[in-house]
C-alpha cells in the first residue's frame, strides 16, 4: 500500500504517521509553479524523510528540472514519475542524472512510447482523477496496465481516502470512476485482484479498514464483514471451495453444523449466508454471489455487511476468507 501527500494539503503529519507505520512508500507531487516553490516543499519531504523514514514517488513537471538531481535521494526521493512535457530523451537523461527508478502515466502512454522505455524498466502509474465524471474505466485500466504486465512490470493505481478528502473539490481522487464515492474496503479490494499494487490518493484509512489490507497483504486473506451472523462457529478464517456454481461459494469444512431456528428472508439474497437443511449436506454453508430464489432447503444464517456486498463479485475458488462480525458504532 502507498500513500499519498502533496504541498496543498491541509495537515502532513497524519498521512506521514500512517504511511510510516505501514511500510512507509509515499507518492508526491512537484508539479508547483516556481522553482522557489519546489525547493521549499523538498525541504519538507526531508524532514518527513528524516522523522519518519518515509520514501517518496514524485511527479514531477519541467519546471522542477533544474532542481532534479542527486540530491533529491537526501530527502528520501526514491522514483520520479514522469508525465506531460517530458519526451522520451528527456525522461532517459533525467534517469542518467539522478539514478532513481522511473515511472509513467499507465492510464495515457502508449506502447511505441514504452517500448522505448523499456530499458528503464519503468513503473506503470495511473492517474487519479479530482473531477466526477472523468476517471477511467475499469476495461479501460485493464487495457492499459496489460502494456506493463506483459513485460512483467508493476502497475500502481489510485483510490480515494476515508478521511481527510483534498482540495479543490473535495470528491475524492479516483483512477475508476465507478470507484469514487464507493467504499474503501471494497475499492482496495477490486483494485488488488485486477493485480494493481494500490496507492490511497488522499487522507488516511480508518484503523479498521488498515487491519483489512494488513491482512490481505501479509496472509492473503479477505475479510468479509457481517452484519450478522446466526452461527457462532462460523467466524473466523475459512477457505472456499475452488468448484463454481454460478449462484453461491460453498465453505469447506461447514457440513455438519448444527442448524439454528433461525428466519429466513425472502430470496436468498447477494452476500447472504444459506445452510443446506438436507440429507448429508446439512449444515454446509453457501454464500450466495446472485440472488436466487427462495428455497425451503435453506436457512439464512448470516449476510454480509451492506457497504461490503460488492465484495461478492471479487471472489474465487479456493481463496481465504475471514468471516467478521462488524457491530454498529
Amino acid at each position: 500500500m502507498i500513500w499519498s501527500l502533496y504541498p496543498t494539503d491541509e495537515a502532513w503529519e497524519p498521512v506521514a504517521r500512517q504511511a510510516a507505520d505501514h511500510g512507509g512508500e509515499v507518492f508526491t507531487s512537484l508539479h508547483l509553479p516556481e522553482a522557489r516553490d519546489v525547493a521549499s516543499f523538498l525541504d519538507v519531504l526531508g524532514d518527513l524523510h528524516r522523522r519518519f523514514g518515509l520514501t517518496f514517488w514524485a511527479d514531477v513537471s519541467p519546471v522542477a528540472v533544474d532542481l532534479i538531481g542527486p540530491q533529491l535521494r537526501e530527502v528520501g526521493i526514491v522514483g520520479l514519475r514522469y508525465d506531460f512535457g517530458f519526451d522520451v530523451e528527456d525522461i532517459h537523461r533525467m534517469a542518467h542524472l539522478t539514478g532513481l527508478h522511473t515511472a509513467v502515466n499507465a492510464s495515457t502512454i502508449g506502447v511505441d512510447t514504452l517500448e522505448e522505455l523499456a530499458d528503464l524498466e519503468p513503473v506503470g502509474w495511473h492517474n487519479f482523477y479530482p473531477r466526477p465524471g472523468t476517471g477511467i474505466t475499469r476495461s479501460w485500466c485493464l487495457e492499459q496496465s496489460r502494456l506493463f504486465t506483459e513485460h512483467e512490470l508493476p502497475v500502481v493505481a489510485f483510490v480515494p481516502g476515508e478521511r481527510g478528502l483534498r482540495a479543490p473539490l473535495y470528491r475524492g481522487l479516483a483512477t475508476l470512476e465507478h470507484q469514487r464515492h464507493c467504499n474503501a474496503w471494497v475499492n482496495v479490494v477490486e483494485l488488488h485482484r485486477m493485480g494493481m499494487t494500490v496507492a490511497l490518493a488522499e487522507g488516511t484509512l480508518t484503523e479498521e479498514t488498515l487491519g483489512w489490507i494488513d491482512h490481505l497483504e501479509r496472509d492473503g486473506v479477505l475479510t468479509l464483514p457481517l452484519a450478522d451472523l446466526e452461527v457462532p462457529e462460523l467466524a473466523g478464517v475459512r477457505h472456499l471451495r475452488r468448484e463454481e456454481t454460478g449462484s453461491s461459494w460453498r465453505i469447506e469444512r461447514t457440513r455438519g453444523m448444527s442448524v439454528p431456528d433461525a428466519p429466513n428472508a425472502g430470496c436468498r439474497r447477494a452476500g447472504s449466508l444459506q445452510m443446506d437443511t438436507v440429507g448429508r449436506y446439512r449444515g454446509e454453508v453457501h454464500l450466495m454471489v446472485h440472488d436466487d430464489r427462495l428455497d425451503g432447503d435453506f436457512v439464512r444464517v448470516g449476510e454480509i455487511a451492506g457497504p461490503y456486498t460488492d465484495l461478492v463479485s471479487q471472489l474465487a475458488g479456493g481463496m481465504q476468507v475471514d468471516f467478521v462480525v462488524r457491530r454498529p458504532t
